[in-house]
């Protein structure tokens, strides 16, 4: 499957909410996220632009917990932030993590990150919060096109587009002494 998205970081996401109360939308509820990446001890997926997460989702209305194992492939040159995206539900946390440790991959990095979830004009908008970076909005969909328009319906059209990763951004902070990790938490 191609993941194909639209990123932008908010100054104020109430506006932006503000926008999409008068579009028709749907939502899809509240989440608690922990992304842990995971890596080669020489880093072998980052240096060739790759990924591979193992993300635990909690839903704030419900309590139920789901975790999925994702394999990002190398971004494709597009306007858009696009790339090859491999995913599958995993039923134990810790058995995931252990055997990514046993085939040589070690966690690099977590983060937490609070989500918001809704469907807008065939798109998934999804409102992130992460420590340290802020307010952030992804839009993801079927076509360049339909992500554009919705893009447009929120009054985004002139904030600039992210192409960067959530981990690379978090990974840069950590560098520049902004932040200490490997784990970022609220």
């Amino acid at each position: 499957m191609t993941e194909l998205e639209a990123k932008m970081k908010l100054d104020d996401p109430r506006l932006v909410l503000g926008s999409l109360a008068r579009l028709e939308h749907q939502h899809l509820g509240d989440r608690f996220e922990v992304n842990a990446f995971y890596d080669t001890p020489d880093r072998s997926l980052t240096r060739t632009d790759q990924g591979l997460r193992l993300r635990s989702m909690t839903d704030n209305a419900s309590g139920a917990t789901t975790v999925k194992l994702t394999y990002k492939g190398p971004q494709v040159a597009s306007v858009l932030k696009q790339r090859e995206e491999l995913e599958l539900d995993v039923h134990d946390l810790a058995t995931a993590s252990r055997l990514l440790e046993r085939l040589g991959y070690r966690q690099l990095l977590a983060f937490e990150k609070r989500r918001k979830s809704f469907r807008v004009g065939g798109c998934l908008v999804d409102f992130d919060t992460l420590p340290v970076l802020g307010e952030f909005i992804e839009i993801e969909g079927p076509s360049s096109e339909s992500i554009l328009a919705v893009r447009q319906g929120l009054g985004l059209e002139n904030v600039a587009l992210i192409t960067m990763p959530y981990p690379a951004m978090l990974d840069s902070a950590i560098r520049d002494g902004k932040v200490r990790g490997p784990y970022v938490g609220f």
